[in-house]
């Protein structure tokens, strides 16, 4: 399909703007906003279902107030950046929650030599966030330790925290730029600090002692590390240019490096090995790749089936597909090959339409609707007990089909169009499945934006700490229940569409039926819960009911140089008896308010040859748009009216229209209802 089902008018309304993001660089964090001009249109394209289920306050937290302190770090630089999302995990067979950090400000100590702020803590419980305890597994006095990424092995039959190790892995600076990146492991339990487990991998170096066999052109391998089946997993961004920098052409963003951990001894010793992922992308003029950075990995519970996914553009892509997509390689035998999966994947061929309801058509081309996959906002993965990746994001319109403007996307503005997080689900069979789980209804903020509470340190480029809604996912260990979560703020008490107080939701997702429960404010009204990180696999305390753990950060000043608290979240609970709302897709044939709309009847004569008549029963007068689609999604007649209230006769006439099946939409004020007729000659 070309364009949506339901693309919502052939031009642009003055209530959508474009944010012009320069297709120059290929790190969210490189890449500067620019002022596009707003189009001016007889058709309002509006987006006005948000909060698709009622929200729910915690029942858990009766009061707001702050959760318990779990850890500290000398400032955020350990939680600042979305990549580090799986630093908080949870391990069933020992039932331990543990979050990996920069070492905590009250830990001091003198040996090994070198320890620093640089130095790397993971601090755990096993009773819930009552008590923690925490070990330390990385002290460098020359690469500071950053951002990492950690996971809990347990060998098989271990049921005790002193039987299990922590497996870090994280990017290294010596005070400016990146240096390399570190990995290491050690006992949970330990008070005996070591560096034995260490090592250093410096930028372009490799490792091929002890049998490890890694290769150093690559950078933050602390992305999505996992634990399946006692292999520890994680993903990095590939270069084959300098690691530090400034722009597409000189970084060459390449692929993705998948990183494994395993032992043969039950934990004695891990053995670091990476295969390399180098898609063909799409080039620009410069040599560099369209591709953006953040590759996502995910992996069954068995550890047998996984996903590797980065955002990009695929070399020869044409029509909707010239838009920043996700490129999947699969593997089903463990991690030892790795194949593309769902090449060349046109999501507005027909098989998405609800995904495709929600995508505005480019400036140029009211009959080019491309979907752009956005991490803007986070964007995470999970496979379940059916080996189905679901890959949980954003996905907004591509504003333009210039060659320069591939990045280009449309601008929210948080009033009536509002950012949408999609299970996106697929096998790798050549499909791909769409169900919406929610909006969200405050913007990430960005390193200039005025209302950014977050200050940069001292002598940086941009006076603000860039952030996001942080969306992630989370499952049970045996990949049968899903949970999404993310941060928003409550714009009736900020008074402004930024997440400047943000509170952490989540929903959760019946795997087997797609059933979802209502959205959770956790929090409910804390509004400081900064940082936020979920863990990857969620707790099972009884029959039938779940608890997601989840982290934030912050210090009440919001310094980014200063001391954070790290604070546990211990009540995020959803049973199984609330998991019952049945997936109804809300853009096609239905709206949540009909607003204006009375009824729209069914075209009459249907089948036609000629014309048919659409009945339309408002309240109240509106204004009217109809339009007609045909199956590939090109809108093949259009027709507006000033609606009267009482009964509006609409007359398709299809004189020109070939015979076969279409579908006609009626768009009233904002709310849209579809259906199908048929053209017989």
């Amino acid at each position: 399909m070309k364009t949506s089902l339901l693309m919502m008018a052939a031009v642009l309304s003055t209530c959508m703007s474009v944010t012009a993001q320069t297709d120059k660089q290929t790190s969210p964090a490189l890449i500067t906003t620019q002022q596009a001009k707003i189009l001016q249109a007889d058709a309002e394209i509006i987006f006005s279902v948000k909060n698709l289920q009622p929200k729910v306050n915690n029942p858990n937290k009766v009061q707001a107030g702050l959760y318990k302190r779990m850890a500290t770090s000398s400032n955020a630089f350990t939680v600042a950046q979305a990549y580090t999302r799986n630093c908080l995990t949870y391990n069933k067979n020992i039932n331990a929650v543990m979050f990996t950090h920069r070492k905590s400000v009250e830990w001091a100590f003198t040996t090994p030599a070198g320890a620093n702020s640089g130095t790397i803590q993971s601090t755990w419980t096993t009773n819930n966030g009552t008590s923690f305890d925490s070990t330390i597994v990385f002290v460098d006095g020359t690469n500071l330790g950053r951002y990492p990424g950690a996971a809990i092995y347990s060998p098989t039959g271990n049921t005790t925290a002193s039987g299990a190790k922590t497996v870090v892995a994280g990017r290294t600076t010596g005070g400016t730029g990146w240096t390399g990146n570190y990995f290491t492991f050690g006992p949970l339990t330990t008070s005996t600090i070591t560096t034995t487990n260490q090592f250093y991998l410096a930028n372009y170096a490799t490792n091929s002692t002890g049998g490890n066999s890694l290769g150093g052109h690559f950078a933050n391998p602390a992305n999505c590390m996992q634990e399946a089946n006692g292999t520890i997993w994680n993903a990095a961004s590939l270069y084959a240019g300098d690691i530090n920098g400034t722009t597409g052409a000189t970084q060459l963003l390449s692929g993705i490096e998948v990183i494994k951990a395993s032992t043969s001894d039950n934990g004695v010793s891990f053995v670091w090995k990476s295969d390399s992922i180098k898609p063909a992308f799409m080039v620009r003029a410069d040599g560099s790749n369209i591709v953006w950075g953040d590759p996502v990995l995910a992996f069954s519970p068995d550890g047998q089936t996984g996903y590797a996914v980065i955002n990009g553009i695929e070399a020869g892509a044409t029509g909707s597909r010239r838009a920043y997509q996700p490129i999947v390689y699969k593997t089903s035998n463990g991690g030892n090959t790795w194949s593309q999966v769902n090449a060349a994947y046109d999501w507005a061929a027909g098989q998405n339409p609800c995904l495709m309801a929600t995508i505005p058509p480019v400036q140029t081309n009211p009959n080019l609707a491309k979907p752009w996959f956005s991490s803007d906002y986070g964007w995470d993965a999970t496979v379940d007990n059916t080996n189905r990746l679901h890959l949980i994001c954003v996905v907004n319109g591509c504003g333009s089909d210039h060659n320069d403007s591939l990045a280009s996307r449309y601008a929210y503005d948080y009033k009536t169009r509002f950012p949408y997080i999609w299970d996106l689900v697929t096998t790798g069979n050549g499909t791909w499945s769409e169900y919406l789980v929610d909006s969200l209804i405050t913007s990430e903020l960005t390193t200039k934006q005025a209302e950014n509470p977050w200050t940069s340190p001292a002598g940086s480029a941009d006076p603000k700490l860039e952030y996001d809604n942080r969306i992630q996912v989370s499952r049970t260990s045996d990949g049968t229940r899903i949970f999404v979560g993310w941060s928003d703020s409550d714009t009736n008490l900020t008074g402004n569409i930024y997440n400047i107080s943000p509170d952490i939701y989540f929903k959760a997702i019946n795997a087997g039926n797609l059933n979802m429960a209502a959205k959770i404010n956790i929090t409910n009204g804390i509004g400081d819960c900064h940082f936020m990180m979920m863990s990857d696999i969620a707790m099972e305390p009884a029959p039938g009911q779940y608890q997601v753990p989840f982290t934030y950060t912050t210090n009440g000043n919001w310094n980014s140089e200063t001391a954070v608290t790290h604070y546990y979240v211990n009540d995020a609970v959803v049973a199984d008896a609330a998991i019952s709302t049945p997936y109804t897709c809300h853009f096609i044939g239905i709206s949540e308010s009909k607003g204006a709309i009375e009824s729209v009847a069914q075209n009459f004569p249907n089948p036609f040859d000629n014309n048919t008549t659409v009945k339309v029963s408002l309240k109240s007068a509106e204004d009217i748009q109809l339009s007609v689609y045909n199956t590939m999604g090109q809108m093949v007649a259009y027709k507006a009216v000033k609606g009267s209230a009482g009964v509006n006769n609409m007359t398709v006439d299809a004189s020109n229209l070939i015979s076969g099946i279409y579908f006609y939409t009626i768009r009233v004020n904002g709310n849209v209802i579809t259906k199908k007729m048929t053209v017989q000659k």
